[in-house]
């Protein structure tokens, strides 16, 4: 045995990591569905294939056949390599072919779709927006590694396939805005803490077992920013979107629930929210932060105009 080793970029060298490491998870994806398909008696099948119905004759003509070769499922199936060795022999396939097989009875090989060549490595790097404009010499950040310095940052950057826009909170540095659908974990941490519950009037569903809803639909561009997101538990959440229900966001992370009867419905944070505002008005999206409106802690808050039609609790 000898050792390779290899002195590049970190990019690249976590690029180079974060391929091989997807192509070895399909690879070991693929050995486990052989394995159900040996064991439900359909080796001859291929990996993760149906067993088609056989029929007697076939069935007598596979029980004689003692001294053939295993199928390529039965092969896949015995593959007993780990996760290291894997990407060791798909990284001398690549070296030595350019093509990621590493096992010749494994199904998808190459670049076509479905192929480990069609497996694209993801490098996440952190950019300030200034240093992306060449205003600043602050480093990027390699997630989870090391600083990128501003020049091969802004590289990465002008060819990278897309860019996503994160705002942080100017103190903590807690993500609060994301053009992703899905928010962060600061951001849902900061979430459960000023929601701690379902924010329909009424409701004591833990925020824990709540949906995050995005008060003005995604789809409609509202953004994932906490300033448009509230927990509702999966009942009221429905009720949002499939009856004439209707809630807007006010600051502060104050929700106002209109009825179909069009009576409104106040709900309060029960925990602490940021100071007359949205968490976006921080980081300079949103309306202006009303600075006489103290931040609303403590129970839970409801008001609502009596008038005979009282919410579904």
């Amino acid at each position: 045995m000898a050792e390779l080793i290899v002195t590049l970029p970190t990019t690249l060298a976590h690029a180079i990591l974060d391929r091989l490491t997807r192509q070895a998870s399909a690879v070991k994806d693929v050995r486990e569905r052989a394995r159900v398909s040996v064991a439900a008696g359909a080796g001859g099948a291929g990996a993760g294939a149906v067993a088609e119905p056989k029929s007697p004759g076939a069935e007598q003509e596979r029980l004689i056949r003692v001294d053939d070769e295993p199928s390529p499922a039965e092969v896949l199936a015995s593959d007993e390599r780990t996760t290291d060795q894997i990407r060791a022999d798909l990284l001398a396939d690549m070296l030595l072919t350019t093509t990621p097989g590493a096992d010749p009875h494994l199904p998808g090989d190459g670049d076509g779709p479905g192929g480990l060549g069609a497996i694209r490595a993801v490098v996440q790097v952190t950019v300030p927006v200034l240093t992306l404009l060449g205003r600043s010499d602050l480093p990027a950040d390699l997630t989870g590694t090391s600083p990128i310095d501003p020049a091969t940052a802004r590289t990465l950057a002008g060819n990278a396939p897309g860019l996503d826009r994160i705002l942080t909170h100017p103190i903590t540095g807690a993500v609060l805005t994301t053009d992703r659908y899905q928010p962060t974990a600061d951001l849902k941490r900061f979430l459960r803490g000023r929601d701690h519950r379902c924010r329909f009037p009424g409701c004591r569903m833990p925020a824990i077992r709540s949906d995050i809803d995005h008060t003005r639909d995604y789809a409609d561009g509202g953004p994932t920013e906490a300033g448009n997101l509230a927990h509702l538990c999966r009942g009221h959440h429905t009720l949002k979107h499939a009856t004439p229900w209707r809630v807007r966001q006010l600051a502060g992370g104050v929700l106002e629930w209109t009825s179909p009867a069009g009576h409104t419905y106040t709900d309060h944070p029960p925990g602490p929210a940021l100071p007359g505002a949205t968490a976006a008005s921080l980081v300079g999206t949103g309306t202006p932060p009303d600075t006489g409106t103290p931040p609303v802690t403590g129970r839970p808050s409801v008001t609502f105009t009596p008038d005979g039609d009282p919410p579904p609790f």
